[in-house]
Order: structure tokens, then C-alpha cells, then sequence
């Protein structure tokens, strides 16, 4: 049993199962690493989202795709809120991390 675990908002698990394969099968690998190393897995699979407070993103990518699932921890469980494919775009990016950074905020205030 892993010391770890994951949860997905519907939205995100939508997304998830819509993924191409190969990505698809990379982000079912980069999930597997986090349930067994949790907060110790870390770049390239794990960054912190910079300029906010325990926001945080899996980062698979394959064949010129770059997905992200935004998650935060409570306790040892990742949970998921957002996805978005990066587009390079600097602003763009950082409206999706504004946009998870509300849903966190809200998922909080509901528990």
C-alpha cells in the first residue's frame, strides 16, 4: 500500500481520460510515482507553482504536449483541481494557475 494517495475533480478526471495515449499512459506513470514518493518526487515530474501557497503541478509531457494538473496537498493526499496543456505563454499560464488558485480556495472552504 502506497503512503500516499490522489483525488480528482470530475473536470480533471474528464481530462484525464480524454488525453491522448501516450500521454496518457505517462500521466497514469507520473500519478504512480507521486503515490509512492509523495512530497518527495520532484522536478521534472513535480514543480511548485510560483507566488502561491501550496499549489502545485504534475507535469507529464509527450510528443510536443505539455499537460499540467494542478493539485495541492491536505495531509497526504494530492488533490487535483485543474488541468491545461501549456501553451508558453507566460500570461495564459497564469491565468489557469489563477484559475486553480480559486477552486483551491474554494474545495478549502467547503471542508
Amino acid at each position: 500500500m502506497n503512503q500516499y494517495s490522489y483525488e480528482m475533480t470530475n473536470a480533471v478526471l474528464k481530462a484525464v481520460n480524454e488525453l491522448p495515449e501516450g500521454l496518457h499512459k505517462k500521466a497514469d506513470m507520473y500519478l504512480g510515482m507521486l503515490e509512492a514518493k509523495g512530497f518527495y518526487l520532484f522536478n521534472p515530474y513535480v514543480d511548485k507553482v510560483e507566488s502561491y501557497k501550496n499549489l502545485w503541478e504534475l507535469r507529464p509531457s509527450f510528443a510536443n504536449l505539455e499537460f499540467r494538473m494542478i493539485f495541492y496537498w491536505q495531509e497526504r493526499t494530492a488533490w487535483f483541481i485543474h488541468t491545461f496543456y501549456e501553451r508558453g505563454k507566460k500570461k495564459k499560464n497564469q491565468r489557469e494557475y489563477q484559475t486553480a488558485d480559486i477552486i483551491r480556495n474554494e474545495m478549502i472552504k467547503r471542508r
